[in-house]
Order: structure tokens, then sequence, then C-alpha cells
């Protein structure tokens, strides 16, 4: 519990934690563990935070500018990044 305590970043515990389980397992496995509860009962991996971007309009303006828009692959780029930042008439 205390080593696992000091991961305040979700995928770093969630890392720590996978590999505490599948040691704890293991032990079980081979009988170096002998108890009626997992030291891991009661614990879940954590969820990791969302990351939202804020950018300016002019820098939207920007982005949206890059891909070639007369090729295929161009097109394609450009509408997954009106998919992505949620395109509404910038």
């Amino acid at each position: 519990m205390e080593f696992l305590s000091g991961y305040e970043n979700p995928s770093s515990y969630n890392i720590r934690f996978q590999n505490l389980k599948v040691f704890w397992d293991w032990t079980a496995r081979e009988g170096y563990f002998r108890g009626d509860r997992h030291p891991l009962d009661g614990l879940k991996k954590r969820r990791p935070r969302g990351r939202i971007v804020q950018l300016e309009e002019k820098e939207v303006h920007a982005l949206l500018q890059q891909p070639d828009k007369n090729t295929y692959a161009g097109f394609r780029d450009y509408c997954l990044l009106l998919l992505q930042i949620g395109y509404y008439g910038l």
C-alpha cells in the first residue's frame, strides 16, 4: 500500500499495480504465499485524467490550412482534424 501511494500519476500507478498483481498471483500459484486474502484486494486501477488543450482561433485556422486538400491524404487529414477539434464554423 505504501509503495503504491507514492505514485500520483495514474499511468505510473497502474503500471506498478499490474506488476505487483502479477507478482502476487505468481507467488500464490507457486505456493510461496498462503493466505485467504490477496494483498491487492480492494484496490483498483486509476483512471487517467483527460487532457484538454485550449487553442486560440487563429491557431486553429493555421492548423486547418496545413493539409493539402487537393490530394486524398491531405483531404483525409483535414477531415480528421475537423472531427478531432469539433469544428463548428471557426
